[in-house]
């Protein structure tokens, strides 16, 4: 990935035809008394190779480059200059002079054949970064559909919690009501049981009085035990939503970091690419 990148970013800097003089290496050229120009180049230039005429091509400024056997050509001003190496020293050199397989092609066509293979490797180039993108792209996609599906699954394990807590106050309910109904039927026994003699009444008035006092802790207990589960549910609510909270910074957190992570990666990329034309 990171060589494609370098590839890509190669291309870009080339573009198409003859760039500015400031987009690739600085060239100035200075003419002695005795008509023999210096060209000085600052970096090294960036070369293409196209399979024909099958040397390597490069455009510095307004002049043209030519790397072929370990030697550089440079045309300017309709004459050929010569060195071993791209930052001089230069030597005139007769255009009946230069290797076979540059002589054999105009400068027209050695231009042409250059700003082709530019076009062809830019055209790469944008392939390779739509490529990327389908894939950033897919990437998110799929992250959005496991999202989706994590609060599908947190949703249902809610509304399963939520079942099983009405279930159980119904069930609660129930065994209150068949409780009551039970007291209900014992104290009438009772009651009819105490009515047949005076002192059956009496007992019958003490257990009545006995069976209020239950009935108001019963009621207290009731009563206690209803504060202690609506102080349970709100505990439950505040824990969920809590989770919640926690979850959503989780994913903000895993959100800037892949984000830090990509601004690392790129600052990476242009802080190497400026070493590489500082070099």
């Amino acid at each position: 990935m990171k060589k494609s990148l370098w590839y890509a970013a190669g291309v870009t800097a080339l573009l198409f035809g003859n760039p500015q003089p400031d987009a690739q290496a600085e060239i100035s050229v200075a003419i002695t008394k005795v008509s023999k120009p210096t060209f000085v180049i600052d970096s090294r230039p960036v070369f293409v190779k196209p399979a024909n005429p099958g040397f390597s091509i490069a455009s510095v400024g307004f002049y043209d480059l030519i790397s072929y056997e370990n030697r550089y050509y440079l045309y300017y001003n309709n004459a050929w200059y010569l060195s071993s190496s791209y930052r001089g020293p230069w030597s005139v050199i007769r255009a009946d002079m230069l290797p076979l397989k540059i002589r054999k092609q105009s400068i027209s066509e050695i231009r042409s054949s250059r700003d082709n293979e530019i076009r062809k490797l830019k055209n790469r180039a944008d392939l390779l970064k739509q490529q990327t993108g389908l894939k950033k792209q897919r990437t998110l996609e799929q992250k959005q559909s496991d999202e989706s599906y994590r609060r599908t699954l947190m949703e249902q394990r809610t509304d399963e919690n939520t079942q099983r807590s009405l279930d159980e106050k119904r069930t609660d309910a129930t065994t209150k009501r068949t409780l009551d109904q039970q007291r209900s039927d014992e104290t009438t026994k009772r009651t009819l049981d105490e009515k047949r003699t005076d002192e059956t009444y009496k007992r019958n008035l003490q257990q009545q009085r006995s069976d209020d006092t239950i009935k108001r802790a019963l009621e207290e207990k009731r009563t206690d035990e209803s504060s202690k589960r609506t102080l349970e549910e709100k505990r439950i609510d505040e824990n969920i939503q809590r989770k919640l909270d926690e979850q959503r910074s989780d994913e903000t957190d895993k959100r800037n970091l892949e984000q830090q992570r990509t601004d690392q990666y790129n600052q990476k990329i242009l802080d190497e690419q400026r070493s590489k034309e500082n070099n």
